[in-house]
């Protein structure tokens, strides 16, 4: 919300408003003290996981974390439209995950647009003669992740911190500012990029539906009813391998070796399984148990009636989709089970505070940390530190402090019942 939509509410509700500039000149003030609140709050977090690994024994520098990015508009709508990239500002973050809180130990936000409307084209952009919060030339590339990443990673390194797992999207090119970052300080800890388990079950989804070959395999009459029926079967196959991969990883217990063998048979016990062949399910399947009970029978997409009839050459087909999510590389790329579902929740807060309907040019930075913080801390905290570091402090026992807490109780409730 900006000035003018809560001048609109305290106006609607017969409340004395206080004047746009009034409220934007307040805004200017407190945007960079809010950014240095959050930074400083992200800084005792660092601080706080050094601790933490050494008392559990672990190197105090080793460090696991997930990454994402998210822009105030999609990049792929100004396709065909515009030769730049539509989105002017962007957010990244870094999510430690090394606790059950996964909360955000950095962020660096993108900016294009100058709050005097100026142009900056020709200008280096670290020396330029205005105090606009553009960092990023109109010119270059906004969805450069790799770049974001490093300027966000390169400060864990500098605190002498070493990343050795770093989980983001598929399409993501984070992790090459890691191994980068690693080389250049001469890390002992070699990175290991992780694929987010989420993103990589819906890109497996895709894969077989698009697959012809399956397609055409489809026990349907005419051309629509197989494509209606291998979108359920794709669905259902994703779910299928995503099952089995949950399951082997709790059985498996943290051993790998195991896992990943174990897994190497349940390949053979799927392809039979869709063809109504249980005779290995119960031996090499962790979520069928056979004929008495059979995966299919379990399904919502697909009629229990449902049989393919393959040759050996239909069957390989069929291996190569389901080597897609579980052959030996992918297990590799997703040993851990993480994903970026935390950096995707901070987004969605920061979005929040920075709706695509509003661009706001000179309180973006403040803004998108004031998110962070919220996100860190929940939202009465959040609140309350954020106040008290503008010099306006929430007093204790007061309507306003006792509403904020309900407010970080009520959060707190929801999230557990999520969970």
């Amino acid at each position: 919300m900006g000035s003018s939509g809560l001048r609109k509410i305290l106006l609607s509700g017969n409340i004395p408003a206080p004047s746009t500039k009034g409220m934007q000149n307040s805004a200017n003030k407190v945007n960079e003290k809010i950014e240095i609140q959050n930074v400083a709050d992200m800084a005792d977090i660092r601080t706080e996981l050094k601790t933490i690994n050494k008392m559990r024994g672990h190197p105090e520098s080793h460090i696991d974390v997930e990454g994402d990015g998210c822009y105030n508009n999609p990049l792929y709508s100004g396709i065909g439209k515009t030769p730049f990239q539509p989105a002017t500002q962007s957010c990244y973050v870094v999510v430690e995950n090394m606790t059950d809180k996964k909360l955000v130990i950095n962020l660096v936000t993108k900016n294009k647009l100058c709050s005097h409307g100026k142009d900056h084209s020709n200008e280096n952009i670290n020396k330029k003669n205005c105090k606009c919060t553009q960092n990023l030339q109109m010119v270059e590339s906004i969805g450069n992740e790799q770049r974001s990443a490093s300027e966000s990673l390169s400060k864990l390194y500098s605190e002498g911190f070493e990343v050795r797992h770093i989980t983001t999207d598929p399409d993501s090119s984070a992790y090459r500012a890691a191994e980068q970052l690693a080389s250049n300080y001469n890390s002992k800890v070699t990175p290991e990029h992780l694929i987010d388990t989420r993103h990589f079950s819906d890109n497996h989804r895709k894969q077989i539906k698009k697959n012809e070959i399956l397609t055409s395999l489809m026990p349907a009459r005419t051309k629509k009813q197989r494509e209606d029926l291998i979108g359920r079967f794709a669905l259902d196959l994703s779910q299928r391998c995503h099952a089995e991969y949950k399951s082997a990883l709790k059985h498996c217990d943290g051993n790998f070796q195991t896992f990943k063998r174990k897994l190497s048979h349940t390949v053979d016990a799927i392809i039979l399984c869709y063809q109504s062949k249980h005779c290995i399910c119960k031996r090499n399947s962790f979520v069928c148990k056979g004929i008495e009970d059979p995966w299919i029978n379990k399904s919502i997409y697909l009629p229990k009636t449902f049989k393919l009839n393959l040759t050996l050459k239909q069957q390989s087909e069929l291996r190569k989709c389901i080597n897609y999510r579980l052959g030996p590389k992918e297990l590799e790329r997703t040993k851990l089970g993480t994903n970026t579902q935390k950096s995707e929740c901070v987004n969605r807060i920061i979005r929040r505070s920075l709706p695509r309907s509003n661009t706001f040019s000179k309180n973006f930075q403040g803004r998108a940390n004031s998110a962070v913080s919220s996100a860190n801390h929940g939202p009465g905290e959040s609140v309350m530190a954020l106040c008290l570091s503008v010099g306006a402090p929430v007093t204790a026992g007061s309507k306003v402090h006792t509403h904020l807490q309900q407010e970080q109780k009520f959060m707190r409730t929801t999230n557990n019942i999520k969970n």
